[in-house]
């Protein structure tokens, strides 16, 4: 069973790495502070009932969460802690950042790619007092 958790984790993060750097790809820019009451929270996975989910969550701190909702959980839609990390104020500022410069509260809310099964992705971000909240199935944010 470790290992499954072991790949489940890997798997897990390496698709919000790929779904921010989707979202977000890092551009050459001036690096913005992020402001006080910043939260982001992503969730991506498959559709599929027997797909796992993934959730990630940063707030204004850097204080981070990552969350995995296993396939047994998809009914109850109950998420299993797994770790904690810490962003510095530089990666924090990056993130900032690049949201902003990609014009991420510019988006649409939602992004179908008119398909029922593959995956998603729901990214929500709250920045100076606005929250935008991003839903993308089966197709790439342009």
């Amino acid at each position: 069973m470790k290992h499954h958790y072991d790949f489940m984790f890997f798997s897990g993060w390496r698709l919000f790495a790929v779904a921010l750097c989707l979202f977000f790809p890092i551009p050459e820019l001036t690096v913005a502070q992020a402001p006080s009451d910043f939260h982001l929270e992503g969730i991506a996975g498959g559709r599929a009932p027997w797909e796992s989910v993934s959730k990630l969550t940063i707030d204004s701190a850097g204080n981070g969460k990552y969350y995995i909702m296993y396939p047994i959980d998809r009914q109850s839609g109950a998420f299993t802690f797994i770790r904690s990390f810490l962003l510095t104020g530089s990666q924090m500022s990056s993130l900032y950042s690049s949201i902003t410069s990609h014009n991420f509260f510019g988006l649409n809310s939602n992004y179908d790619g008119d398909k029922n099964d593959g995956t998603f992705i729901n990214m929500r971000i709250r920045a100076n007092a606005v929250e935008k909240n991003v839903y993308s199935k089966n197709q790439a944010v342009p």
